[in-house]
């Protein structure tokens, strides 16, 4: 899993919990607090990993990395690593193993000592794949006629697009937004019913499941002159 790589200048970590606003952690007497590259991460509850990068004098005495709730006790559902000391700096790595949503924070550890890290930890719902919920066409289409299909999707965090394809695989069209109108023109087909899978993509490559939808191709209408 990619780590992700990310930064800005926060000095403090400050939480809201119910209407009191929190500070993790406690300094160690006459230490400054580390910092952390970045220092605002999301993760989803169950699956995903960060690289933070932490700076501090004196960082190699650390010797444990915990996330904290906002009463300051060990969150449960993450696993967290501190790696190697280089100079003034040390990585952690924070994955979730069934973290519940909310915000956290993280604290060193030296024997009985605890200092806060400027880092605040969100947790959110994993991403869903998007759905597609009602999919629309005209009762019947003329062989040759372009037609228009409308497909309503939605997705918990935005769709990148909708796909429209022939069960030959070929991708007839493409659009974004929740609900499309898409414009298919289908040159060459006989009449009668045949089938287009149509389906939704999120902005995180996730894939709805295929709803197939039939399309009846009605006979061309036959003009009898008069007389």
């Amino acid at each position: 899993m990619a780590y992700r790589r990310a930064s800005s200048p926060h000095a403090f970590v400050l939480l809201a919990l119910a209407g009191h606003t929190l500070v993790f952690g406690a300094h160690l007497a006459g230490q400054s607090r580390p910092t952390a590259k970045p220092d605002v991460v999301t993760l989803s509850g169950s699956g995903d990993v960060v690289e933070v990068s932490l700076s501090h004098e004196g960082i190699d005495k650390y010797n444990e990395a915990r996330v904290i709730d906002g009463f300051g006790r060990e969150a449960a559902g993450f696993a967290v690593s501190l790696g190697a000391t280089r100079g003034s700096e040390r990585a952690v790595v924070v994955a979730t193993q069934g973290a519940a949503e909310g915000r956290y924070g993280l604290e060193l550890v030296a024997g009985r000592a605890t200092v806060a890290v400027a880092l605040a930890v969100t947790v959110v719902a994993a991403d869903r794949p998007p759905e597609v919920v009602d999919v629309a066409l005209p009762p019947a289409v003329r062989p040759g006629d372009p037609f228009a299909v409308t497909v309503l999707a939605r997705d918990d965090r935005g769709l990148a697009s909708v796909e429209i394809e022939w069960l030959d695989g070929r991708v007839q069209s493409s659009a974004r937004g929740m609900e499309v109108k898409v414009p298919v023109d289908v040159p060459g087909v006989k009449p009668g019913t045949t089938q287009l899978r149509v389906s939704a993509v999120d902005a995180a490559g996730n894939r709805s499941e295929v709803r197939v939808v039939p399309v009846a191709f009605a006979e061309p209408a036959v003009v009898v002159p008069e007389g």
